[in-house]
């Protein structure tokens, strides 16, 4: 171990000796760093840290645990010691040889839960917590085929790792180095405590009464007024919390009569305001609504807000569509009441767009500003005035997984302004009414009367018919493709087409496509907007037409399905007291029933026609039992997708359950016990519990429940983990 550790240039080091071939840990750091021994044995190596630039040690503690079952209690129990010889930071990181949920093993059978659950609570009562982690997920693989590939995270507690492997590990990189954050220029934000101040509306008022010109020279002089007081009071309040729990305090310790009681109780209110002010602060970072429930200004409460961005004519549509009284509604003039509807409608401090202004600044001055918005608002909807820059939109990128760096792992996220939102709210509420009429019953999303569930129960009849043909010549397949960045590629021309077909008026169709294709977009990356751009395609996530408009892109996939349907070319799947299914449609993920081979040319032509792009790695085919192997290898090849194993999902549900139900469903309980592991449980106060257990953990299973009926021992676990978490201990700064 010497020559290997002089190898990665470590000067220091300490071992323990391996018990013939098996066995043996070693430590290494380099000169730079002072490590002096606690403790250690076969099983773990316990040290104090004294880095050159850090002022306060720190404990480190790496660990072995056996990989085997009768060492087990010995080794949870060892870690179950150190931890109560906690009186520096302390740091855990090793080789666990276990794992905390089932989703950390991908291969071979699933982990036994009493090996999990039992290292759970070793975590538990050691107050040890899995700080993340950054690369690939799994630390241990064997196997190469596969069939008999097996991948686990065994190791954790670290902050970085590198690709580097020794025989079937990863190894373990701690940095302890501060990340350097990029700083870019900070644009105007409108605060949600802003309006806590007496003095706020007054400054408002009389400024909107001041500046003169449109309704977005308004705003943005009113920018520059509120970003000038808002400097002033900064420094009023920086030291005024302060000075009043100072004055509080000596307060209290006097002695009471009555002028005492009314200083008391006059500053309680003043701090109470100033307090309302942080929470309020907080909560418009935190995104969620913990302070309508009770875990107020908290230590949780702050770290969960920091912690938290060619056009083709289609030859044939249905018939049915919009009719002439339809249009006639549509293109009635817009009225006051329904842009206050829409803004109404809006979540008051939701991300606001480009202007900093979110909804809750004209929900709360509406009064003031509310005639001015209307009058620009009308004028959009029923004389075609321009949107000019409240159209311009930011787009922030939203992780999909932990620490990403390639674009495909982010999801953009488009920030509009509040007067965009409103038109098009209004717009979306006048469509949402008659939606359903030009919509395919195949698609259940966002269609007033319809459920995603209707779907998920259709597919899983369907592949349970599917499994259960097990004789004649002829096999059943299923397609699921899954449709890539299928927002952004959405053809503007190809909607035109489609809306025209479904018989909207030019009028109604022209007033949308004005708010799709005069949107500017400016991508915002860590606080810094770039330059703006015009795009050519796409819709927004985030516009409150984006949902209806795709349904509409859709229905040119629904139609040739329709026309190959009736040609005979494909076809669909008959159950009993149904007609023939032969798609079924969510949005990003459209499922193909068929009796016959596809034609690949069908999605070919949508993909051509609607600029849709189908992500065939994400594709999967499953075939009924009585198909023959060499008719399945040449489906999947001729389609370019991979063929489905039984644990496949749709709409986060399971395909097939088959006898071993728990097995199915085992992924909800692994995502309440993450939950309740999680370092953010254990900042919640009481209150706050009961909040987490309402809001958080019993609405995990609901989606599944509505479809299923789950087994009685996973509710009784999960059941019991809401009890865990209930009656946890809650540390002191929760309350702080």
């Amino acid at each position: 171990m010497e020559k290997v550790r002089r190898r990665c240039g470590f000067e220091n080091g300490f071992e323990v000796a391996a018990e013939g071939s098996r066995g043996g840990l070693c430590m290494a750091w380099k000169k730079d760093i002072t490590v002096r021994l606690r403790s250690f044995s076969k099983w773990h190596i316990d040290v104090l840290v004294k880095e050159e630039n850090v002022n306060e040690e720190w404990r480190y503690t790496g660990f072995y645990g056996s990989p085997y079952v009768k060492d087990k209690i010995f080794v949870w129990n060892l870690l179950r010691r150190l931890a109560q010889e906690i009186d520096f930071p302390w740091l855990v990181i090793g080789d666990f040889n276990d794992i905390l949920y089932s989703f950390e093993k991908s291969g071979g059978i699933l982990g036994d839960d009493r090996r999990m659950e039992a290292f759970r609570e070793t975590l538990v009562d050691c107050q040890l917590f899995d700080i993340g982690f950054s690369g690939v997920c799994f630390t241990w693989e064997r196997g190469n085929l596969l069939e008999t590939n097996i991948r686990e995270r065994l190791y954790r507690g670290l902050r970085m790792r590198s690709g580097l492997s020794f025989s079937h590990h990863c190894p373990l990189i701690l940095n302890t180095n501060k990340s350097l954050h990029f700083i870019g220029s900070r644009k105007f934000h409108f605060e949600a405590w802003w309006t806590l101040e007496d003095s706020f509306e007054k400054v408002i008022r009389e400024a909107w009464e001041v500046i003169g010109g449109s309704l977005l020279e308004k705003l943005r002089k009113l920018q520059i007024c509120l970003e000038d007081w808002s400097r002033k009071n900064r420094q009023h309040r920086e030291g005024l919390k302060k000075r009043l729990l100072q004055e509080l305090e000596d307060l209290v310790g006097r002695e009471r009569n009555d002028e005492t009681l009314a200083k008391i109780i006059d500053t309680k209110i003043h701090l109470n305001l100033e307090i309302d002010k942080d929470e309020m602060y907080w909560e418009q970072r935190a995104r969620q609504n913990w302070l309508k429930f009770g875990d107020k200004n908290t230590a949780f409460y702050h770290r969960c807000a920091l912690s938290r961005r060619q056009i083709n004519t289609i030859s044939k549509l249905v018939t049915e569509g919009v009719t002439q009284e339809d249009n006639e509604f549509l293109l009635a003039p817009y009225r006051a009441d329904e842009i206050q509807v829409a803004l109404e409608g809006m979540g008051p401090t939701k991300a606001p767009g480009a202007d900093g202004f979110p909804a809750l600044f004209f929900q709360r001055y509406w009064h003031v500003v509310g005639q001015d918005v209307i009058d620009f608002c009308l004028g959009i909807l029923n004389k075609n005035k321009e949107f000019g820059d409240f159209n311009n939109t930011d787009i922030v990128l939203i992780p999909k997984v932990p620490k990403p760096t390639h674009l495909v792992n982010f999801r953009p996220i488009s920030l509009c302004s509040v007067i965009y939102k409103v038109v098009a709210k209004t717009i979306a509420n006048r469509l949402q009414k008659i939606i359903d009429k030009c919509i395919d019953k195949v698609q259940s999303a966002f269609v007033p009367g319809r459920l995603i569930t209707d779907n998920v129960l259709l597919a899983y009849e369907i592949f349970h018919t599917l499994k259960q043909k097990r004789s004649g010549k002829k096999g059943i397949m299923a397609v699921k493709l899954d449709m890539s960045k299928a927002y952004d590629r959405v053809e503007w021309g190809f909607l035109e087409v489609v809306m025209t077909k479904k018989g909207f008026a030019n009028e109604w169709t022209e007033l949308l496509l004005r708010c799709i294709t005069s949107v500017r977009y400016s991508v915002n990356i860590n606080g810094r907007r770039g330059n703006l751009f015009q795009p050519s395609r796409g819709l927004r996530q985030g516009d409150p037409l984006s949902p209806f408009l795709f349904l509409m892109c859709s229905e040119g996939l629904s139609s040739l399905m329709r026309t190959s349907m009736k040609q005979g070319s494909i076809k669909g799947v008959k159950l009993v007291g149904r007609d023939q299914q032969f798609h079924i449609c969510f949005l990003l993920m459209i499922v193909f029933f068929s009796g016959r081979l596809l034609r690949k040319d069908i999605v070919q032509d949508y993909e051509k026609c609607s600029g849709q792009c189908v992500n065939f790695s994400k594709s999967t085919v499953f075939f009924s039992p009585n198909t023959i192997e060499e008719d399945k290898a040449t489906v999947s090849r001729l389609l370019g997708v991979r063929i489905a194993s039984n644990r496949e999902k749709y709409l986060g549900l399971p395909n097939m359950i088959g006898r071993r139900k728990k097995e199915s469903f085992q992924n909800l309980l692994d995502r309440i016990s993450m939950h309740i592991h999680g370092w953010s449980n254990k900042m919640l106060s009481q209150g706050g519990k009961e909040v987490f257990i309402k809001s958080v953990l019993q609405a995990i299973p609901i989606f599944a429940m509505s479809c299923f009926l789950l087994p009685k021992s996973l509710c009784k676990k999960m059941e019991k983990g809401e009890g865990q978490a209930g009656h946890s201990s809650v540390p002191m700064e929760s309350f702080m």
